[in-house]
């Protein structure tokens, strides 16, 4: 995500930046969000006069930002958090470029009752925030569809031992099992799981198409199936232009994270230019750019500021035994 705002911001600079001025990033890291990083965040909004706030790697810090930004009346857009529940307090300031679980969880829904048909499947989440949200979009859309896991175990985020769960898997013999967990915690998971020898399909969230992910679950066998966020360099020709500069210029591939990043950065810098500098006039340049044409498609806000582009989510199989997920 860093590094794909930094590009954003660079290509922008390189054009001349907002009348002669440069766009800068003023980064607030943090690995304790609720502490020192919603404290840093407010400092920052008040104190070095930004002008907006691009961001937050999942639906806890996009959360927190997002109490900020309704007292700094700061324009937040939240590049990569499906989770639905941020906008549900309607703060007027908040924009979400990702498509929320619940426009997730009914495809990969359909893709667990497709997989399941032989047998029962079986749910394996992780406690984690995001996890949690995404568990109930999604057991929602199984219960739509009248079908119901067989069983559902945890696992904590720093778990590295899972035998109880697995255990639970060799006695319920499920025909799938949905793996809801951030890249890491859900990379490792599945390789106990396939360590084990249970061959049974698995599906995931679209976590499962971020970088660490392929990176740690490589060396699998078989295949995981999750919604798909973003095609890649397929998806139109700023995307494939966009892909060779990342390349270019840092070395590695972008996934979805770094797509919606670089559209996030852009948006804003957009309204900025259509703005000025006025925070409230940013805030309604963001919205009146709606639909946006970016690297990740077509964004369009619906009514609480959340990118409903959900028609061009699908599910795909991933071989994660090849670099970089090999689709």
């Amino acid at each position: 995500m860093w590094l794909a705002a930094t590009l954003a911001v660079e290509e922008a600079n390189t054009a001349g930046g907002y009348n002669g001025l440069p766009f800068k990033l003023v980064p607030v890291w943090s690995e304790n969000p609720w502490g020192t990083g919603v404290r840093d965040l407010m400092q920052r909004a008040y104190n070095e006069g930004l002008w907006a706030i691009v961001g937050a790697p999942d639906g806890h810090s996009a959360h927190l930002a997002a109490q900020v930004v309704a007292k700094a009346q700061l324009t937040f857009i939240s590049a990569v958090s499906t989770d639905r529940t941020t906008h549900t307090a309607n703060v007027p300031w908040l924009f979400s470029c990702a498509p929320g679980d619940h426009l997730l969880a009914p495809p990969l829904a359909d893709a667990i009752v497709a997989q399941a048909a032989n047998g029962p499947f079986a749910v394996v989440s992780c406690t984690d925030h995001d996890s949690r949200m995404f568990v109930k979009e999604l057991l929602t859309a199984l219960e739509k569809r009248r079908t119901f896991p067989s069983i559902h175990v945890h696992f904590q985020p720093q778990d590295t031992d899972f035998t109880r769960q697995l255990q639970s898997l060799h006695e319920a013999n499920p025909a799938a099992v949905a793996l809801i967990a951030a890249p890491r915690p859900a990379a490792a998971c599945l390789l106990a799981l396939r360590h084990e020898g249970l061959t049974m399909q698995v599906v995931g969230d679209a976590r499962m198409g971020q970088t660490p992910f392929a990176e740690q679950a490589r060396g699998t066998t078989g295949a995981v199936t999750y919604p798909l966020l973003w095609d890649g360099p397929g998806t139109n020709e700023q995307a494939a232009a966009f892909a060779q500069s990342f390349r270019n210029r840092f070395g590695r591939d972008p996934d979805y994270t770094a797509g919606y990043t670089f559209d996030a950065v852009n948006i804003l810098i957009a309204a900025i230019h259509r703005a000025g500098l006025n925070r409230t006039l940013i805030r309604d340049a963001v919205r009146e750019l709606s639909p946006f044409s970016g690297v990740t498609g077509t964004m369009k806000w619906d009514a609480t500021g959340q990118n409903e582009a959900g028609v061009r989510i699908s599910t795909c199989t991933i071989i994660s035994s090849k670099k970089n997920g090999g689709k």
